[in-house]
C-alpha cells in the first residue's frame, strides 16, 4: 500500500494477466497526504517547488485525489493521518489531516466503493480517523486507551486493523 508511480497497480495487472507469477493483490497507488507531510516524501530544495504525487490539501483536493487514485486503478485508498517516524520535517505524534479533511476523503472513497486505510501513529490521528469511518489503521504505535476503545467499538473496522505495539 502506497506505491509511487502506480507501480503496485502495474504489478497487480501483470499478475492478473498471467505475465508475472504472484499473489492476488489489493493496491492503493500513491498514498494521499498533506504538503510537507509524511506522504510528501520529496526532499528536493524549495526552488524546485515539487511535491509527491499524492499530495492534496483541503476537502475538495482530497476528494479529487481519491477520484484520481481510483481512476488509475486503486482497489483501496491509503492516506497519511499522522507524521512518520522516518520522514523529515514531520512528527509522528501530530495529526496531519484535519477531521474534516479525513471525513471528506473517507466518505468519497466509500461512495466510490473503496475501503480506506490510513498510516496513523499518533493517538489523535487514530481517533479522528476512526471517527471519520476509516476501515484500517496501519501502525498505531502511539495509540492510547481511548483510541483502543474507539477502535474496538467501531463496527466498520474489521480484521487486523491496529497493531498497538507501544502504549504510552
Amino acid at each position: 500500500m502506497g506505491a509511487q508511480g502506480y507501480a503496485d497497480v502495474a504489478l497487480r495487472d501483470a499478475i492478473n494477466a498471467g505475465d508475472v507469477i504472484g499473489p492476488r493483490m489489493q493496491v492503493s497507488g500513491p498514498p494521499i497526504g498533506i504538503t510537507g507531510g509524511h506522504c510528501d516524501n520529496s526532499l528536493l530544495p524549495f526552488e524546485f517547488h515539487h511535491s509527491a504525487e499524492g499530495v492534496a490539501d483541503g476537502t475538495e483536493a482530497v476528494m479529487r485525489r481519491v477520484r484520481e487514485v481510483i481512476k488509475y486503478g486503486a482497489d483501496v485508498v491509503k492516506f497519511c493521518a499522522s507524521g512518520g517516524v522516518f520522514s523529515k520535517g514531520d512528527n509522528p505524534l501530530l495529526e496531519q489531516y484535519s477531521p474534516e479533511e479525513m471525513t471528506a476523503l473517507i466518505a468519497e472513497a466509500h461512495r466510490l466503493g473503496r475501503k480506506v486505510a490510513t498510516h496513523a501513529h499518533s493517538a489523535i490521528s487514530i481517533k479522528d480517523a476512526v471517527r471519520a469511518g476509516v476501515d484500517s489503521i496501519e501502525h498505531g504505535i502511539f495509540i492510547d486507551e481511548e483510541g483502543i476503545e474507539l477502535n474496538e467499538a467501531a463496527p466498520h473496522i474489521s480484521g487486523a486493523h491496529v497493531l498497538p505495539a507501544l502504549l504510552v
